[in-house]
């Protein structure tokens, strides 16, 4: 009887053993063991199908859907409302801004270790847009140079302090002063809808996990006499926001905006049914935070079932996904010490006076940790705190899913071309690490049900969200016990 070394032959090269493995034989089948070829021919057409199906998964969901930066870390810092209320006799520009608080404030972000990647700010940055025929935002720009020159940049939204004059006792908003803040605020992105260039924008974090979108709620086509300032969200801007949402692939999401959804003082203003709307958008998308200002004073929410919409809209909604709105509007502008509509402790309000704030935000993976500091015109200290769960369930593609792919393919692969005695094997049950394992039957068996459960895996963490540590030894432990049943059921058969 040849065996199936004899079969194999000495000389065949590395090359002809993938050649016939492509072509759908493998080495062994040319053992002239009746019955046996025929089953070892269709062993090795499953096995080929496997790993031309694992490759074809590795390289679609690769390609059609980028790798989540699974472990990225993000610091960023936010605050708003920097001017003063009411400038002295014959100010000069500088004067229109609380600099010594800004100051301090600068002095607290750089002390941060490590250092945010950039700031946002919330706009109402000086008393006036334009002073006596002079523009205020290159003013405010000189006061923030501490922090751009340290490599910090800045993103700004609009106020409706940018829109005012001097002297104009109407408090009327001026297009001149939004083109003029357009022209200014070259650091901001452009790519908002056609004429709202850096006033409505977005941009992602350098991993592409974290999606951030800036809204303007005073955006002028003309001169206008506002009848309140709240706000409105045109249409042009909820359509540019859900085309932008549904292009991203980050995991978390952040809107920044001048004007709060929920406001805190007595008694509350209601919004412009707008905010509805765009409330809507970000807790449909799984926002993790709405920041604001406009209030001079610090708040902060989750924004569960329990909070009805106001103003609502024609038909029932309730929220689902706990967006929390960060209301921080006090970076020198003097603090709201008035009544207030909602219960201090639950809405986590701080507005004591002469007490000014900013917000770190530090993104670490999957999660999301917001801290608040306060102070004057000296040091700044940490005083609220809260962490965001991290996000189960979004549809990205995490490593984890990636790597067990390939170690899958590498897997089965070798399997398949080389027969040789030692073959490239997926534990997943080790974090996915690379074991060298002997090719003999049994442990073919194992190593089958572990590629599978790498493969289902990877097809997991591809459509249904990031694979966490207790996933990966999960799905080990449910591949090891596939393929030992597997192989204890070929042994009890005599294969």
């Amino acid at each position: 009887m040849t065996t199936s070394k004899q079969a194999m032959g000495t000389g065949m090269s590395r090359g002809g053993r993938a050649y016939l493995w492509l072509r759908g034989c493998r080495p062994q089948i040319r053992e002239a063991i009746p019955g046996r070829a025929g089953r070892a021919n269709m062993t090795c057409k499953i096995g080929r199908f496997v790993s031309l199906l694992t490759l074809a998964a590795t390289v679609a969901l690769a390609t059609l859907q980028p790798v989540s930066a699974f472990g990225e870390t993000l610091r960023f810092v936010w605050a708003a409302d920097s001017r003063v209320d009411s400038p002295p006799k014959d100010p000069t520009l500088v004067d229109l801004i609380n600099k010594p608080v800004l100051d301090a404030i600068n002095r607290g972000i750089l002390a941060l270790s490590p250092r945010p990647s950039f700031m946002v700010f919330g706009g109402d940055m000086a008393y006036r847009g334009k002073y006596k025929g002079q523009w205020t935002f290159d003013t405010w720009i000189g006061v923030m140079k501490p922090l751009t020159d340290a490599g910090i940049p800045i993103y700004t939204t609009l106020g409706n302090h940018e829109l005012y004059q001097h002297p104009d006792t109407a408090w009327s908003f001026n297009l001149e002063n939004q083109q003029q803040f357009q022209q200014t605020f070259t650091t901001n992105p452009s790519n908002g809808p056609p004429g709202y260039e850096r006033l409505a924008y977005s941009f992602t974090s350098p991993g592409g996990d974290a999606f951030f979108a800036v809204l303007d709620p005073y955006f002028l086509t003309d001169n206008a006499n506002p009848a309140n300032l709240t706000g409105t969200i045109d249409d042009i801007q909820l359509a540019w926001l859900e085309s932008q949402v549904a292009q991203t692939k980050a995991t978390h999401k952040f809107l920044f905006i001048h004007t709060p959804y929920y406001y805190v003082s007595a008694p509350p203003p209601v919004p412009d049914v707008s905010f509805t709307r765009l409330w809507q958008i970000v807790d449909t998308h799984h926002f993790d935070v709405y920041f604001c200002g406009h209030l001079h004073l610090f708040s902060r929410k989750t924004i569960d079932s329990s909070i009805l919409p106001n103003p609502p809209l024609d038909h029932p909604i309730v929220w689902k996904n706990n967006v929390v709105q960060v209301l921080n509007g006090a970076a020198g502008a003097g603090p709201d010490t008035g009544p207030l509509s909602v219960n201090k402790d639950l809405w986590h309000v701080a507005n004591d006076a002469q007490t000014y704030y900013f917000t770190v935000v530090d993104i670490d993976g999957g999660r999301v940790t917001v801290t608040s500091y306060k102070g004057d015109t000296a040091d700044y200290a940490a005083f609220d705190h809260f962490t965001i769960p991290e996000v189960t369930g979004v549809p990205t593609l995490s490593e984890w899913g990636m790597i067990l792919l390939a170690l899958s393919l590498l897997t089965v692969g070798t399997w398949q071309v080389t027969g040789r005695p030692a073959l490239l094997g997926v534990a997943p049950t080790a974090g996915g690490a690379l074991l060298l394992l002997p090719a003999r039957p049994l442990l073919r068996s194992v190593l089958a049900g572990q590629m599978v459960a790498g493969l289902g895996l990877g097809l997991y963490g591809g459509l249904l969200g990031p694979v966490a540590p207790h996933d990966v030894l999960g799905a080990g432990l449910a591949g090891l016990l596939l393929g030992t049943m597997f192989a204890c059921s070929r042994r009890g058969q005599g294969r």
